[in-house]
């Protein structure tokens, strides 16, 4: 095999790995640092999604609208339409960590919602109860692992409509 035609695929395999250690990456996941022990519990098992473990959290999400009207300090102009997703891990003891902002109108095109507002709802998911402890059972063993959760935030007009975990 020539020389040139390994190098590119030892550089193909190189890519490839980073790209799946880009969930431990602090800058795609929306934070400037974060320790592994803080991220991994297992770290030879991957991040899971919150349905792959059964790890909804305890609340409805009618529970957690009402958590989070109560919670939001709303500016006097606010008159924000769309809708605002943040994803974030789970660690090992149900705690919210990392996380990672989407944005779009209600047009599903992409927009900018204000730091401020960003920084109130990360507020409200760390301190907000109810995230489970993620477990995978494999081969007979369990084991405690980090899982992604999502809440997607409905906002027309400066009204939160909804909230979907």
């Amino acid at each position: 095999m020539p020389k040139h035609l390994l190098f590119i695929l030892f550089l193909l395999a190189f890519k490839q790995i980073q790209a799946q250690n880009e969930l431990l990456n602090p800058g795609a996941l929306g934070l400037d640092s974060f320790t592994v022990e803080m991220q991994m519990c297992n770290p030879e098992l991957r991040v899971f999604q919150y349905w792959q473990v059964n790890a909804k959290n305890e609340k409805s999400s009618q529970q957690i609208l009402s958590e989070w009207r109560t919670f939001f300090k709303k500016p006097s102009d606010f008159k924000e339409s769309g809708f605002l997703t943040v994803r974030f891990i789970v660690n090992c003891k149900g705690e919210p960590r990392v996380h990672k902002f989407y944005e779009m109108d209600l047009n599903y095109q992409k927009k900018t919602f204000s730091d401020a507002l960003k920084t109130q709802i990360w507020d409200f998911t760390k301190q907000l109860s109810g995230f489970k402890k993620g477990v995978y059972t494999y081969k007979d063993k369990v084991y405690d692992v980090n899982y992604y959760y999502y809440f997607i935030f409905k906002i027309e007009n400066g009204e939160f409509q909804s909230i979907a975990p």
